[in-house]
């Protein structure tokens, strides 16, 4: 208020002051003013309370009323007692373990829904002729507890609605030892960062070409206009066979600036700490003209080492161990020797998780980003200006479809190249390139023919391939062959050409050459599991015990038996790898 008479300033003063005199006796003002301006009012405040003592009025406490015991209707859960173990027993007995162990013909039910949990109650505790869905809700654990309506459920029955997962994985009784071995891997290439890269391999699952390019239970997280919102097939049907993309991908798992370089695991021990991302390289080719082998991963590696390597001479690949990185695969075995001399490496390590582990592979997390820009796109399979896919035209020549599918195939290609163009993943750059369906594999393109005579090698069929014949004389000199690992290091032969022209300078090889190999994970007697299993060394502790043979606590190799070949480094995974090894190689 701007102006207050006689009766305004009484109120205000009022309001705000009890008046008093000495005594504490109570005294009235009645203020007379004739200029009744706030800022006056103000100023003459202090002279109206000469002679008077004045105290800020007390706010009165608001009264807080206690609650009434016994208020209100009683729950119903404590009304009726046996609600509770009804819910309970109903829903674990439509649990997801429990429908897999089921035997019976009767109705069946995965999970449970509200309205059976409430049908169940009606019909099995006495008393209850009606309940709502809404009640039984708040019997279970809330979906959310950080939410306000958390508040709301009473939790007395462990079960609330499930959330989709997809991590079960194949059991594997070695994937402690698998997951251990990596990491020694992995925590070599940080002690020695600069002599040493590390690469994350594997493909993405085919993307379609004409029809949805994923699956269209992808959620879409961007925004259209009202008028112009996605409308996909209800079928993901593909446009024709063998209408598909792959892309191959390969991640340089690099440390972040500033990040420790050391930590502490949980038993407290040191080790040191490993990046899980870095920039990536995404390759897309079509199998049908221009099939993803390990012919094609060596010569995309070759790009990127060309890029990222920077004169390292340690390259540490970690793959999936399909068949297009399969360890025991001799045909791999020969490329990697290629590549391993063409960047003139002192080591070079492929090595795996165990099997049904490869989720546990780095690059998998950049899938689930790069497939969610894919939602709701269609990579069309037609020309411009057609709509028939060239599979579908009845009047066109095998080479005239051929030559079709190939520019279709370009197409459709470049343009989903443009849907990741500037990506990154946790700040690095994803590289995307397109390898053209009339494209040439470069520098190596000889992979029928390799995979041709290895497939079933013979002593007297390599006779007729000498050259094969001394890359893999070459490979079984220098190689270090594990189950899920193989390993190719220079060697100190004076008859070795290749290793005396070229001789290793890195320290990480000196260090690997004085252990006698690449560490193999050492099971901690001295340390037991909480869950009853065993502790590993760290790669620390593992490079400084004496050196034991390779993979020696690993399940696998004393169930197989099989042991090494006795004149290189070449572990048996079979009785009949073991004969072609030793009649190929180490025949007189």
């Amino acid at each position: 208020m701007d102006a207050y008479d006689d009766d305004s300033l009484d109120s205000w003063l009022d309001a705000r002051f009890d008046f008093v005199d000495g005594d504490g006796n109570p005294l009235e003002v009645l203020p007379t003013l004739t200029s009744p301006q706030s800022q006056a009012v103000k100023a003459v405040i202090p002279g109206i309370l000469s002679g008077v003592v004045c105290s800020p009025r007390k706010e009165k406490k608001r009264r807080i009323q206690e609650p009434r015991l016994n208020a209100g209707r009683k729950p119903l859960a404590e009304k009726f007692p046996q609600l509770v173990s009804a819910v309970k027993e109903f829903v674990c007995s439509n649990g997801y373990k429990a429908d897999a162990r089921r035997r019976t013909s009767t109705a069946r039910s995965c999970g449970s829904s509200l309205g059976q949990v409430r049908d169940h109650v009606i019909n099995s505790v006495d008393g209850i002729e009606n309940v709502s869905t809404s009640t039984v809700r708040r019997l279970l654990k809330p979906p959310s507890q950080a939410r306000k309506a958390g508040n709301l459920y009473r939790g007395l029955v462990d079960a609330k609605v499930a959330s989709k997962r997809n991590d079960v994985r194949k059991e594997n009784i070695d994937a402690h030892f698998y997951a251990a071995r990596m990491r020694y891997r992995l925590e070599f290439s940080m002690e020695f960062e600069e002599e040493a890269i590390v690469i994350s391999s594997d493909c993405m699952n085919k993307v379609n070409v004409g029809g949805l390019a994923v699956s269209r239970y992808h959620q879409l997280r961007r925004v259209f206009p009202a008028d112009d919102r996605p409308n996909t097939p209800d079928h993901d049907f593909p446009a024709a066979k063998g209408y598909k993309i792959t892309p191959s991908g390969y991640m340089v798992l690099r440390r972040q600036e500033g990040s420790e370089h050391e930590t502490t695991d949980k038993l407290g021990r040191r080790v040191f700490t490993f990046p899980r991302t870095g920039p990536a390289y995404i390759y897309n080719r079509v199998d049908t003209f221009r099939p993803v082998n390990i012919q094609s991963h060596v010569n995309h590696l070759d790009e990127v080492l060309e890029k990222e390597a920077g004169g390292r001479k340690v390259l540490i690949l970690s793959v999936d161990g399909g068949s297009d990185w399969n360890p025991k695969s001799c045909v791999v075995h020969v490329f990697l020797s290629r590549l391993f001399k063409r960047h003139n490496l002192d080591i070079l390590c492929l090595t795996t998780y165990g099997p049904g582990q490869s989720a546990l592979n780095m690059i998998e997390h950049l899938w689930s980003p790069l497939s969610d820009k894919l939602s709701a796109v269609s990579l069309p399979a037609v020309l411009p200006g057609e709509t028939v896919p060239p599979s579908n035209q009845r009047d066109l020549t095998s080479a005239e479809r051929q030559r079709k599918e190939k520019v279709m195939f370009d197409c459709a290609q470049q343009r989903l190249a443009s849907y990741w163009l500037g990506s990154s993943f946790n700040g690095h750059r994803v590289h995307v390139e397109t390898d053209p369906c009339d494209g040439q594999d470069s520098p190596w393109d000889d992979y029928g023919e390799v995979h041709a005579v290895l497939k079933s090698a013979t002593k007297k069929k390599m006779t007729d391939h000498p050259d094969l014949l001394a890359e893999l004389q070459f490979v079984s000199q220098h190689c270090d062959r594990r189950l899920g690992e193989f390993t190719l290091m220079k060697c100190q032969e004076p008859s070795c050409d290749d290793c005396r022209r070229n001789p290793p300078q890195s320290l990480a090889y000196n260090r690997v050459q004085r252990h006698g190999g690449m560490p193999s994970p050492v099971i901690d007697a001295t340390m037991d599991s909480e869950d009853g299993g065993r502790h590993y060394f760290t790669y620390r502790q593992a490079m400084g015990a004496p050196r034991q043979l390779p993979d020696e606590a690993m399940g696998l190799f004393r169930r197989l038996d099989l042991g090494r070949c006795p004149l290189c480094r070449y572990m048996f995974t079979s009785k009949q790898d073991k004969k072609r090894h030793m009649s190929i190689l180490h025949s007189s």
